[in-house]
């Protein structure tokens, strides 16, 4: 009898070293995944600040450095982008890319 008494205690400690290898290997894929969602979310904010780089162009009015469709904070025209109208009134704004232009070059507010 006490040899299965030993056979049983034996098997349960091996039991409790496969489950502590296991946690082990548990906690070093969880350090792994921790490390890989750093660094995606570090590439993750390198590719948002390089999507904001590519976003931004020269005001249409002024020539200051703008974000596209931003409001420019040096004359306070909105542009369209990069394919901005001469002609149309665009957005908020209440006068033309041309009228806004001669406005800035007179000093005028641009509405």
């Amino acid at each position: 009898m006490d040899s299965k008494v030993k056979v049983v205690s034996y098997s349960g400690r091996i039991k409790q070293l496969m489950i502590l290898q296991l946690i082990d290997q548990m906690v070093r894929a969880q350090r792994y995944l921790n490390q890989m969602t750093n660094l995606n979310i570090g590439k993750i904010r390198l590719n948002c600040i390089k999507r904001r780089r590519n976003r931004s162009m020269k005001c249409p009015v002024c020539n200051s450095e703008v974000d596209m469709f931003d409001i420019c904070e040096n004359c306070n025209y909105q542009n369209s982008g990069p394919n901005e109208n001469l002609d149309g009134v665009t957005g908020p704004n209440k006068m033309t890319l041309a009228e806004a232009r001669k406005a800035y070059e007179k000093r005028e507010k641009i509405r």
